[in-house]
């Protein structure tokens, strides 16, 4: 169905306040960055952005969904590529890391929060809420897969999501960490070991 223009304008105007916002947040902080900075680098008013977002917490979960879709697209195409529990995960991880890596600050305001076994905070609106399950349910493809192979614990399975999720959490906050000394493939080869030797032990015979 073809959008009005009143859609694409309101598309237009909250891309535009996004982008923004991510300018104002990777040059300051998301503590620091005000509503009011965000609009004079948008080139709207404050009444504009309150338009379209309730509070500067929902124009964070709009920042994390930006790009959403070529997103997903790239962790359905990198799992894909590759066949296992261990490089899948390994896959599913990388895309993880390097996306906190691109918007750190981002990240690191909503580390306090799990973001793979919690409901997000209703503040962070929708959107946020989307991708969050769009991320548990690619994990949990993954999971399923490495279960229909055999290669989980039996006594594990009913509590894979979470485990992992704690795992790729703190992966996830030592990423916003400015002196994270590891590489995003060797933090997450870390994580994928941990996962298989600690917690979903693929190797054949484990109890």
């Amino acid at each position: 169905m073809k959008k009005s223009a009143k859609e694409v304008l309101e598309e237009f105007r909250q891309e535009q306040i996004v982008q923004a916002a991510l300018s104002v947040i990777e040059e300051r902080t998301f503590e620091d960055t005000t509503i009011e900075e965000i609009a004079q680098r948008a080139g709207v008013s404050r009444s504009t952005i309150y338009l379209h977002f309730k509070n500067k917490q929902e124009v964070l979960g709009a920042c994390l969904s930006f790009n959403r879709e070529r997103l997903l697209d790239e962790l359905q195409q990198r799992i894909s590529a590759v066949e296992g529990f261990a490089p899948q995960l390994q896959a599913f991880l990388e895309v993880l890391l390097e996306l906190t890596d691109e918007h750190r600050d981002l990240f690191r305001a909503v580390t306090n929060s799990n973001l793979f076994t919690a409901d997000p905070p209703g503040r962070w609106g929708a959107e946020l809420a989307r991708l969050i399950k769009d991320f548990q349910e690619s994990l949990d493809a993954v999971l399923a897969e490495a279960g229909s192979r055999g290669e989980l614990r039996a006594n594990v399975q009913a509590t894979a999501r979470e485990q992992l999720g704690m795992l790729i959490l703190g992966a996830m906050t030592a990423r916003t960490l400015a002196s994270a000394s590891l590489s995003v493939p060797e933090m997450a080869q870390r994580v994928v070991e941990m996962a298989q030797f600690g917690l979903l032990a693929s190797r054949k015979g484990s109890a």
